[in-house]
């Protein structure tokens, strides 16, 4: 494999060279407003450490962070398409977040995931395990009429891997902000852990999952908003469980200036939300369950269940229409408290190289920019409503002249 910056320019070398100057991030994170983010020399490091990913030489970074320019961007797109092997590792194997820049003069955020621990990639694949099998025993139950209704519904619903999908900024949405001509947001990248897609719906999901470790709340709430907002209410259900961190939890305590829980995991739901105000529509989302315990060393936890809607896997067109009743799937938190001890109990097989493995609508709607702060969070699962911090609009507002059905020519 060679690199599109010149032949010789770019020896392979080992990723752990790369620890200094790129930025360790936690698991999950999507907001350079919770940890900093540290500046990289060129994006020929993003080359040479995606060449060592490939070849299996992993330094044990979770994340590296790249300020790269929208060319840059491209230039590693053209790279990794020109080699079959290269790419086909690359859009399956690799997960990465890209928040395009602001302006024609700034820079982006490119976050790429290393491969998963073990322990992580062994919860996620428990958590759609048990969401797939709730699914499953709805769809093959038929006995009654409202139950068929029920089956017929959730019978296209599909679980997909490695799911890197396209939402638009927040910016190039029409917000109750004032516009700034000056800016500029297209479309970024996020990669969840876990993704549940809808026939109908297709090119985005209804419904995603990201696991973290000792991440605060309101990374939680952001990501939760970058999801639902960022898709235009496609993504309907965001699901953010928050582990006890084994390792490099002091770091981003530290960073974060938060006192974090080691010894407790919780889960967190937000939901997409409409509301009224006079003859405008404001589409905003809610948080209705928030860092619920589910699993503790000392046993303090809640003796709950994870509640999930039936209109949390179907499109929004069908979701508030298709049953007067919306149907509960209940996934008890001792499956969950199960499921994690699992995977910190099974042996690390994580050794083998990643290349052998292989205007929006109508002027009477508004989107939630983000302008009210965060309130103090409760562990008791309760309905809140929450924003992200203030954004900007796009400075081309003919761009965004198509409604939201245009959002169907969007790939991941």
């Amino acid at each position: 494999m060679r690199s599109p910056r010149g032949e010789g320019k770019l020896a392979i070398t080992s990723a752990n060279s790369n620890t200094k100057t790129a930025q360790q991030l936690s698991a999950s994170a999507s907001s350079s407003s919770v940890e900093p983010r540290a500046p990289v020399r060129s994006v020929d490091q993003l080359f040479t450490t995606l060449q060592d990913l490939y070849a299996g030489r992993d330094s044990g970074q979770s994340n590296y962070s790249f300020d790269l320019t929208r060319q840059e961007y491209q230039s590693l797109q053209t790279w990794v398409s020109e080699d079959r092997e290269l790419g086909r590792w690359y859009e399956e194997k690799v997960r990465f977040d890209w928040e395009p820049p602001v302006s024609l003069e700034s820079k982006g955020l490119y976050v790429l995931r290393t491969p998963s621990s073990h322990r992580r990639a062994y919860f996620v694949a428990q958590v759609k395990s048990i969401i797939n099998r709730r699914v499953e025993t709805l769809v093959d139950r038929r006995h009654t009429p409202e139950q068929v209704k029920i089956a017929d519904a959730l019978k296209n619903v599909q679980q997909r891997d490695s799911p890197n999908i396209t939402l638009r900024t927040i910016g190039s949405l029409k917000t109750k902000n004032k516009t700034r001509p000056d800016t500029y947001q297209p479309f970024g990248t996020k990669a969840p852990d876990a993704a549940f897609y809808h026939q109908i719906g297709d090119i985005l999901p209804t419904l995603v999952v990201e696991i973290s470790f000792s991440q605060p709340q309101k990374a939680f709430k952001a990501l939760a908003h970058r999801y639902i907002i960022g898709s235009m209410h496609e993504i309907g259900c965001f699901i953010g469980f928050n582990l006890p961190s084994k390792q490099g939890s002091d770091k981003i305590a530290a960073a974060t200036q938060e006192i974090q829980s080691q010894e407790v995991a919780t889960v967190s739901i937000w939901r997409r939300h409409i509301r009224r105000e006079g003859d405008r529509q404001i589409n905003s989302l809610t948080c209705n369950l928030t860092a619920a315990p589910f699993a503790s060393t000392s046993e303090a936890v809640c003796q709950s269940h994870l509640e999930l809607r039936l209109s949390d896997f179907l499109p929004k067109q069908f979701s508030n229409t298709l049953l007067s009743n919306d149907t509960k799937i209940e996934i008890p938190f001792s499956e969950l408290r199960e499921a994690l001890g699992n995977a910190e109990s099974t042996p690390d097989l994580s050794e083998l190289s990643p290349a052998l493995a292989l205007e929006t609508s109508s002027g009477s709607t508004i989107w939630d920019s983000g302008e009210e702060p965060l309130s103090e969070e409760s562990p008791a699962p309760r309905e809140r409503e929450f924003t992200a911090p203030e954004q900007i609009t796009d400075r081309n507002p003919s761009s965004m002249g198509q409604d939201w059905e245009g959002q169907k020519h969007l790939r991941a």
